[in-house]
């Protein structure tokens, strides 16, 4: 017996990925996926924030720390982000082809 797979639309996938990092990958059956990334996402996120929140105030030291660390966040955030949307897209097409 063959299982019918549903057709994913890989411009939304990557659309969802855009809103939210996860969403892409929950949209195209990958929840497990979907759901690492997303907290892994939201974790770097709030660190993120926290740091900047942190450079506003303390030390000489404790701004400079605060400082790389967000910048360190930030890229990972940022490659994240990227990431999910590249795979979201890349895993649309290979469901569709695998019909």
């Amino acid at each position: 017996m063959t299982e019918h797979v549903q057709k994913k639309n890989p411009g939304l996938a990557t659309l969802l990925s855009l809103l939210w990092c996860g969403l892409g990958q929950i949209y195209n059956g990958k929840i497990v996926k979907g759901l690492i990334l997303m907290s892994i996402y939201l974790v770097c996120v709030i660190y993120f924030v926290r740091c900047i929140l942190g450079v506003i105030s303390g030390t000489e030291e404790e701004v400079a720390a605060k400082g790389m660390i967000a910048v360190i966040l930030g890229i990972i955030v940022l490659m994240l982000w990227v990431y999910g949307m590249i795979n979201a897209h890349e895993t649309a097409e290979k469901i569709n082809k695998t019909e």
